[in-house]
């Protein structure tokens, strides 16, 4: 249908339809991606966030109740930060049904109004093309009222519609109260007994008018609207051809229901024609309902339909199902004997072929549908072989697919080989013609000019065939042919009479080659059309994937299968494609992704029984099998040969290569509009099942008891490392015998593992989540399997993992990063790397929340440190005796210095670790890829050299590619070719106490520290718990953050502090070797800030005497 040139009502009807389909594709599409936290019950602690539409008549309360708690508050902000992008397109998908029932509406009213010139609603339904849409347009919007309640409930739609509602604002939605009406709870619940006249008194929430439902049940009541009985000839197939219209008419039937309860006729008429035999039927692409349950409610329909479900005809109908697919199988193995179905046989025997086609697509109909039947009073007589039935349809599967192609060539040199056999049929016959001229001198026959003349123009008759009308003359002229061999010159002669006959049968190809035509490959695909049993088929993986583990072969025959299910494309994308939507793409996408991911479900079995033969390598290789060295005595060789052990794996190994060997043998193929490749196919499947064991082996092997002692720490990591090293050495070496690259992908997925368990552990820190749909390591075609929380600090292994070493590390338990990169790889370093930076941004967050609480927002902290501030800035200070003030404000800072330390020695452990990790980053990539080490290293040299050009002048140099910038960065902290205490964790705004909070957090907790000559450093005494170099770490860290005036402020009142000191010393004519004990602790302290800091001594000689500071070096 061309809709440019068709009338204007015929247009809106087909966009309309159009529409429809796209929209059922977007509710598939979502349903499947509903917020977890939305699908259940709430919590209590979620109830005021998550409510139905109660909120609607208590709002003022809810959103006090949430203003008011501060936690509610925060959790409702992550709320909408985190769901609002899905709640959006939730709500746009209830909103665009609304709108299709409005335009629906306006398009009867306008056909009844008389809008439409050419139509009004009769005139419509007796158009071929309007009659269909008319019909489509109403089923389409029942379809999507029953499918809603089906796939995303009641109580998950009131969630979703109060979110937005409570997120977006009432001012910007127009039509929210008319939405809720009908998108508001109906207590149905999928697979659960049905509230009382549902769903009858849903579709009343929408209504139709009366006149346009009664016409239209009528129309589907008495017309074969899709004129299916041309691809249905047979009586006995009546019910398969009206299956479209089954389907509508039990949608539509919904909308007036009072025929279903109490007009008898009419349903008798209705069963009668599409039921008689029939009790289970597909809706929709798969969606099965089955009328015996569905109808029960209904007296008119139940009265109906009860003939039908009599046991009496139920078993002839199975008996008679019985026979027919042992009769077809019978068929179908002869068709599908090698060398059997040739072209020429399909030339000749084209629509005995298609006949048996839809023989078979019947029979197998009604066998998968109502093996489906959730009725138990009659399932027990439908009993049928589940193999028997996989067999059939695979047979099936295959003889349409080799039937097809052969069509598809035959159509394709239809016009070649057409030629041909007229060209040579007339070159035959104007031979024959120069035969009776007398003319050849070996032929031994007179000169006859009346037959000479019959053979030139019936050459020229030939000649002038054309495929479109030439049905009839060829016929005509196989019989003058026949006439003429009757003549006693022709019919004396066995070599002119044998010429006649190869142009007669030059001419029957002619024929036979005409009725091939597109409408034969049509109907060869309505009637193979198997989108009813989506559904159903899902229940014959499990047969499907045992096929496989007993003949890798057979894989070829699921191909066949794999595109035979493709036909569930054409009822959405029909439509669309027809109205040339933009729609086409995306719902095409859809359908053939869920496409892809059957076939990867079914074909899953090959890398799962790999992956099982593959652990009786992996035990082979650690604990049978000798590990040959590079160097070996030869009278040691006897000792490495281990036949027995050796035969056992190459045994394995031959097993796994065979299963692989089928999957390999399918071509290239188009499902759908995506093409699966069968090694893509393969590796992707290996991927899954790698991630599933990689994944499995570190959250069973990482977790760690509070009451672990001695060395459980190392014992796990070790074992880990063995369990990797193992499983990646035999994977490796079975990649060769599975065409993949296999260190290339063990790196890839380890990666890619350890970066999603980092991502979903960091984002227990962050407000706005990143959730699966989002993540750019999480996949659904190779799935990070989530395992439950071992612990209720950690999420998964990575954050056992990082709050283990936490609780395991002090300055003389460093050398566990060693070990580490043997057990996790780079690709685990790297994880933890990034997991303490999230948790030093934490840490940070909360240093300035208590700071803002304790400070900013208490006026009596704030008056103490403006006091402290003008004393320390009097010019007189250091000429008098003050040193009693530092004691008297440390006092009354205690509280505020005790409450930061904490965070303090936190952030500075974590960013030793982050440093210790960098360095064995760093180590690693220069000893193992020195080149990228280099390059590297070279290109940041390059960028920081642009970036200082620009800032000298920015009207020449451009700033570097942000981009190309960000992706270097990702590389540099990889490679840990960056310094992390040199990082900006957080921005914030100034804080002007923050020097004097930081001074006497410092002094006040000297006298905690003592300088140890042999470690060079501050340890902390024996009743402290405080340690020198992560104190000195986490101060630096927290400056860093801020502007670098509060640094030199912070270190201009250390050197004030020493300074008074030595004053008071040299008052009292003390020599400098005499300084107090914090005052030499803060020199100490200063010097490895310096160096933690990378701040040169000229800088701290403008704020501390140089001879002070030589004397430290003494």
């Amino acid at each position: 249908m061309d809709i440019e040139e068709v009338n204007l009502a015929i247009v809106t009807s087909l966009k309309l339809s159009s529409r429809g389909n796209a929209i059922i594709a977007e509710l598939f599409r979502l349903s499947d991606n509903i917020p977890e936290i939305y699908k259940n019950e709430p919590e209590k602690i979620h109830e005021f966030i998550l409510m139905d539409f109660q909120y609607l008549t208590q709002s003022g309360f809810v959103e006090n109740q949430i203003s008011e708690n501060p936690t509610l508050s925060e959790m409702d902000e992550q709320f909408q930060e985190n769901y609002f992008q899905i709640i959006e397109r939730f709500y746009w998908l209830f909103e665009s049904i609304y709108i299709y029932f409005k335009d629906l509406l306006k398009f009867f009213q306008d056909l009844k109004n008389g809008i439409f010139i050419q139509f009004n609603l009769e005139t419509f339904l007796m158009d071929a093309d309007g009659k269909q849409l008319m019909c489509e347009i109403i089923y389409l919007f029942g379809v999507m009222l029953l499918f809603m309640d089906q796939k995303i409930p009641g109580p998950i739609r009131e969630r979703l519609l109060v979110a937005y509602f409570r997120y977006q604002g009432q001012n910007h939605i127009e039509t929210f109260d008319k939405i809720c009406e009908i998108w508001r709870n109906t207590g149905y619940i999928h697979k659960e007994k049905k509230p009382p006249n549902y769903p009858e008194i849903f579709f009343e929430r929408a209504p139709l008018p009366k006149e346009v439902i009664s016409i239209v049940i009528n129309k589907l009541q008495s017309d074969d609207i899709y004129s299916q009985f041309k691809t249905y000839p047979h009586t006995e197939h009546q019910t398969t051809a009206y299956a479209n219209q089954a389907s509508m008419i039990y949608i539509i039937l919904f909308f007036s229901p009072e025929i279903l309860q109490s007009n008898s006729s009419v349903m008798r008429a209705i069963v009668d024609k599409f039921f008689n035999d029939n009790y289970v039927i597909s809706i929709y692409i798969g969606e099965i309902v089955d009328l015996s349950i569905e109808w029960d409610s209904y007296k008119a329909a139940k009265r109906a339909l009860k003939n039908v479900l009599k046991p009496t005809k139920i078993r002839k109908i199975v008996s008679s199902k019985k026979q027919e697919l042992v009769d077809l199988k019978k068929d179908l193995e002869k068709y599908l004997t090698e060398g059997f179905m040739t072209e020429n046989y399909v030339v000749d025997h084209v629509q005995e072929l298609i006949d048996c086609s839809r023989r078979c697509n019947v029979a197998l109909r009604w066998v998968l549908l109502h093996s489906s039947t959730q009725n138990k009073k009659v399932s027990n007589l439908i009993t049928f072989d589940r193999i028997q039935v996989l067999n059939f349809l695979l047979d099936i599967a295959q003889f349409e697919f080799l039937l097809k192609e052969h069509l598809k060539r035959l159509l394709k040199s239809k016009d070649e080989q057409w030629e041909n056999y007229k060209r040579e049929a007339s070159q035959s016959l104007k031979e024959l013609s120069e035969y009776f001229s007398g003319e050849r001198s070996l032929a031994r026959v007179e000169k006859d000019e009346n037959i000479q003349n019959w053979f030139v123009n019936l050459s020229k008759d030939v000649q002038e065939l054309e495929t479109k009308n030439a049905g009839r003359k060829i016929q005509s002229l196989i019989e003058g042919i026949e006439t003429i061999k009757g003549y006693h010159q022709i019919d004396g002669s066995l070599q002119i009479k044998q010429f006649l006959d190869f142009v007669k049968s030059l001419l029957h190809q002619m024929i036979k080659i005409i009725n091939i035509k597109d409408e034969t490959l049509a109907t060869l695909s309505i009637v193979s059309d198997v989108s009813y049993g989506w559904e159903i088929l899902e229940k014959y993986i499990d047969l499907m994937q045992e096929c496989i583990t007993r003949d890798p072969d057979s894989v070829i025959k699921l191909r066949s299968t794999f595109l035979k299910l493709s036909s569930i494309l054409d009822l959405p994308l029909s439509r669309i494609n027809q109205s040339k939507s933009t729609d086409f793409v995306s719902v095409s996408q859809y359908y053939s992704s869920e496409l892809v991911g059957y076939v990867q479900k079914v074909l899953e079995i090959v890398p799962k029984t790999v992956f099982s033969k593959l652990k009786e390598i992996i035990n082979l290789q650690i604990n049978n099998i000798k590990e040959i060295p590079p160097q070996i005595q030869r009278d040691q060789l006897k000792d490495f040969v281990q036949l027995e052990a050796r035969n056992h794996l190459s045994s394995k190994t031959n097993e796994v290569s065979r299963f692989t060997k089928g999957i390999l043998a399918m071509k290239k193929t188009l499902v759908g509009v995506i093409q699966v490749d069968p090694k893509e196919l393969l590796e992707l499947g290996i991927r899954r099942e790698l991630v599933k064991q990689i994944a499995e082996i570190l959250h069973s092997t990482i977790f760690f008891l509070k009451s672990g002692k001695g060395n459980v720490f190392e014992q796990k990591l070790q074992d880990l490392s063995i369990k990797l090293d193992g499983f990646r050495r035999s994977f490796e070496y079975i990649s060769d015998y599975l065409n993949i690259y296999g260190l290339q992908i063990w790196l890839e997925e380890f990666s890619r593992i350890v970066n999603y368990n980092v991502e979903q552990e960091c984002n227990s820190f962050l407000k706005k989540k990143v959730y699966d749909e989002q993540s750019m390591f999480q996949s659904k075609s190779v799935p990070i399997p989530k395992f439950k929380k071992v612990d209720s600090a950690s999420i998964n292994f990575m954050g056992r993992l990082a709050r283990e070493l936490i609780r395991k590390t002090d300055p003389s338990q460093t050398t566990y990063i060693h070990l580490m990169s043997d057990s996790i790889g780079v690709a685990g370093l790297y994880g933890l790397d990034k997991l303490y930076a999230f948790m030093i941004v934490r840490k940070m967050q909360i240093f300035l929340t208590e700071y803002k609480t304790a400070i900013t927002k208490n006026t009596k902290f704030q008056t103490i440190y403006e006091e402290i501030e003008t004393r320390l800035n009097e010019k007189t200070f250091e000429d008098e005796n003050k040193s009693k003030i530092y004691a008297e404000y440390c006092q009354k800072t205690a509280t505020i210095s005790d409450s930061f330390l904490y965070i303090v020695m936190q952030i500075g452990q974590l960013q030793i670790l982050r440093r210790q990790i960098s360095n064995e980053l760093n180590f690693i990539c220069k000893l193992d890829s020195n080149i990228l080490f280099s390059a590297l290293e070279s290109m940041n040299e390059a960028f920081i050299s642009d970036i200082q050009a620009h800032y000298q002048k920015p009207e020449i140099k451009p700033y570097v590619n942000d981009s190309l910038l960000s992706e270097l960065t990702m590389y540099l902290d990889t490679c840990g070719m960056n310094d992390p205490l040199m990082k900006i964790y957080v921005t914030t705004e100034p804080i002007q106490e923050l020097p004097l909070v930081i001074l006497f957090l410092v002094i006040s907790n000297l006298n905690q520290l003592s300088y140890n000559p042999r470690l060079c450093t501050l340890v902390g005494t024996k009743k402290s718990k405080l340690d020198g170099v992560p104190f000195v770490v986490g101060i630096f860290t927290l400056l860093k953050q801020f502007h670098s005036s509060h640094l030199e402020r912070f270190l201009d009142y250390l050197g004030q502090y020493i300074r008074v000191d030595a004053y008071q010393k040299y008052q009292k004519e003390v020599k400098i070797d005499d300084l107090s004990q914090n005052s030499l602790n803060l020199l100490v302290f200063l010097e490895q800030f310096s160096v933690f800091g990378d701040i040169p001594q000229k800088v701290l000689q403008n704020f501390i005497p140089g001879y002070i500071i030589d004397y430290l070096k003494v």
